[in-house]
Order: C-alpha cells, then structure tokens, then sequence
C-alpha cells in the first residue's frame, strides 16, 4: 500500500510538471497579454502586439493596435476579470492559434458589463517575440 501511495504521488507530481512546462509560448503570451490589460500597463501590451493587429469584439467592432492600446488606457473603462481558460492550441513554426473561452467583466462609464465568449486569437512570432496579429470573439 506504502509503494502504490509513492508511485501515484510520484506520477502525479511528474504529471503536474510536464503539463507545466509544455505551455505553448503563444499562450504565455496571451496570459501576459491579459494581465497587461487589466493593470492598464499599455507599454507592455504594446510590445504583444502586432503592427498589423485585427481584434474583433463580439459586437463585430474591429479594432486596429492602437485602437486597442487607447480602449485600454480609457481612464471610464475599466477591466476587471479578464479570465482565458480551456485554451486549444495550435502551432507550426512562427505561428499558433488559440481557442479558448473567455469570461471578462468590465465598468464601462459606471455600467457593468459581463460576458463569456468564444475566443480564437492568432499568434506570430516576430524578432523573436510572440505578437498577436488577429483575434475574434463571438458570445456563447
């Protein structure tokens, strides 16, 4: 019982660390990405994203990088859950597309928002930095 005890602590532990460490760097990157946006941190957003960025909001509004860059840095907006969760990726060499569903809840002029979408972003790598060049949502 002692030895089966071991083993199983043993291959949950190795488990746990390889789905750790195989986290494709695209979906590192949109984490950060996230993460930059709730703190309003626009000089970091900046650099994940592309020149060239196509963000599609579920309301069909297309925003272009510095559309974006101001929406986040609105002082009347302001994001407060943004959670990217049961993401799909795949890749093939410089580039990587995610699915995922996203949950965000934001103040907009004091009035809430709150929605749970269906999230397709795409991914390049360019000068060895991965830049989001495309996203789409559309509400679940």
């Amino acid at each position: 019982m002692k030895y089966i005890l071991i083993i199983l602590l043993f291959t949950a532990t190795v488990s746990s660390t390889f789905s750790q460490s195989n986290i494709h760097p695209a979906t590192t990157a949109s984490l950060q990405k996230n993460q930059f946006m709730l703190a309003k941190d626009t000089s970091s957003l900046k650099k994940v994203l592309h020149a060239d960025l196509r963000f599609i909001h579920s309301n069909g509004k297309i925003d272009q990088k510095q559309d974006l860059v101001n929406t986040v840095s609105n002082p009347s907006i302001l994001l407060q859950l943004y959670d990217f969760t049961d993401i799909e990726v795949r890749s093939q060499k410089n580039m990587a597309i995610l699915v995922g569903k996203l949950h965000y809840k934001s103040l907009n002029n004091s009035a809430t928002q709150e929605s749970n979408l269906l999230v397709t972003e795409v991914w390049t790598k360019h000068k060895k930095q991965w830049q989001l060049i495309a996203r789409h949502a559309n509400k679940l």
